[in-house]
């Protein structure tokens, strides 16, 4: 499954659980998410989070921007929405099962636990990376996915327990990495399968970039891995010498370096290839460090000469390999400096110009580039549904819009 078809099943199972026919049989669905490393299942947990808190009419809340651990669940008002993520690889026995202590008083043993786990208010509670976990840990998970409790905490809203939601509501979503991907996992046994609802997340482009746009990613990013989409996720759990892989992961973390700054002082194209290498793998590297230095120069391009005099103005001079690369961090500079229709209709007019030497693979009128401009600027604005230029190729490129 996909990133909207993976948040559908979540929502889904969000609102089962707080259905009569659930809480009368005591069920509370849980959905169990399987993916590659870096695939992004918690960006597409926390999504659903956000639209549960709309579908109550709350206020959203991420839990560790308010505490480091996580325990700002005792702040929570009556009208928030909280998404607490939890990667119970982290912790061992005494932390999750709680550590032993003699009430003298009652003159009995019993476990006191960590105040990570929430006990009241309403959210979504995210248990990451339980294959992780040693079978022990793993044992003491289950017994608050099937009945909620562990020892004296019992889970708001877990319908074996707090059917009435006299606590709160607190949903549950688990998830593993996979071990044919390469990652360390225990088995999960299969008293723990047959408890959750098991759903395979796969990384896909076009739920990534309205992930990437709904969060505003550097539009070279964005316009990048729409020129090369299979570049999103490069990961191969067979390369070892590999310095890093590009997964939705790893280019979020690009991005955020990016915007911060963290490339502008690299002059040296080669030291720039090694830099971004070292978190989005060696090929996204070599053509993404390209795609970011045309954006630099544009090979001596002035876009605002391109919609004020598209047939006069200067076309790129393609350098062998490159020429695509350039191509296309043109006209991704075209679609984000797009402002209005007569911008659309001179890049649409200056596109066409697009012409190479015998060498070049790029001919005049290229469709590629052409569509590629069409179909993102009409994205962005569908009131440019209603130009000429649109209109005129529209049949053209009808499969790519």
């Amino acid at each position: 499954m996909y990133a909207k078809q993976i948040i559908t099943k979540l929502v889904d199972a969000f609102k089962i659980n707080r259905s009569t026919l659930a809480k009368e049989r005591g069920i509370t669905v849980i959905p169990f998410l399987k993916g590659g490393v870096g695939v992004g299942k918690s960006a597409v947990v926390k999504e659903s989070a956000k639209l549960m808190a709309d579908e109550l009419g709350l206020e959203f809340v991420d839990l560790h921007k308010l505490n480091a651990f996580g325990m700002g669940w005792k702040d929570l008002t009556a009208k928030q929405f909280g998404f607490l993520s939890f990667n119970v690889s982290n912790y061992d026995v005494l932390d999750i099962g709680g550590y032993p202590m003699i009430d003298k008083d009652e003159a009995v043993l019993k476990r006191v636990l960590l105040d990570v786990l929430p006990r009241r208010g309403q959210g979504l509670l995210f248990l990451d990376e339980l294959a992780q976990c040693p079978p022990s840990v793993q044992k003491i998970v289950q017994r608050v996915l099937d009945e909620g409790v562990i020892g004296e905490f019992t889970l708001a809203g877990h319908n074996r327990v707090d059917p009435e939601k006299k606590l709160g509501h607190w949903t549950i979503v688990i998830a593993s990495n996979r071990k044919e991907d390469g990652a360390v996992v225990n088995a999960i046994p299969t008293s723990t399968l047959t408890r959750v609802h098991n759903l395979h997340f796969e990384s896909d482009v076009e739920g990534w970039l309205e992930y990437a746009e709904k969060n505003k990613f550097d539009f070279r990013i964005r316009h990048f891995i729409r020129a090369f989409p299979d570049l999103l996720n490069t990961f191969d759990p067979k390369d070892k010498n590999a310095p890093n892989y590009a997964t939705p992961r790893t280019v979020e973390i690009l991005d955020t370096e990016l915007q911060g700054g963290f490339y502008d002082a690299i002059g040296d194209i080669q030291e720039l290839i090694s830099t971004l290498a070292g978190i989005v793998g060696n090929v996204f590297a070599q053509e993404f460090s390209l795609f970011l230095r045309t954006f630099d120069d544009l090979a001596g391009i002035n876009i605002k000469e391109i919609f004020s005099n598209p047939m006069d103005a200067v076309l790129p001079t393609f350098d062998g390999e490159f020429q695509h690369g350039v191509a296309f961090a043109i006209t991704s500079a075209l679609v984000n400096n797009t402002k209005k229709k007569s911008d659309f209709e001179n890049a649409v007019a200056y596109l066409k110009r697009f012409s190479a030497t015998e060498e070049s693979e790029i001919r005049e009128g290229s469709p590629e580039f052409l569509g590629f401009y069409i179909a993102l600027s009409v994205e962005k604005n569908p009131k440019l549904k209603e130009t000429k230029a649109f209109n005129k190729y529209q049949v053209q490129f009808n499969e790519v819009l």
